[in-house]
């Protein structure tokens, strides 16, 4: 199973978190992905399928600053 939290934490070194911030923000992503992920291999997606449905939810241009800006990073 891919390294959630790491694949998030790169996602996310563009917001400019503070690292409090950005541990709890990781944590809370990794686990929807992950949930994300199980779901989709359930359904019958192969693993490498359901990865890259579950990270390209987190590749949205817009999530990552929207939610910098909304924890007041840069």
């Amino acid at each position: 199973m891919p390294d959630w939290r790491a694949l998030v934490r790169v996602r996310l070194a563009t917001a400019g978190l503070d690292p409090v911030d950005e541990l709890d923000v990781v944590e809370e992503l990794a686990q929807h992905v992950e949930d994300r992920y199980a779901y989709l291999c359930s359904q019958g997606w192969t693993g490498e399928e359901a990865e890259k449905m579950s990270l390209a939810e987190l590749d949205d241009a817009g999530l990552i600053d929207d939610l910098g800006n909304a924890l007041g990073g840069s």
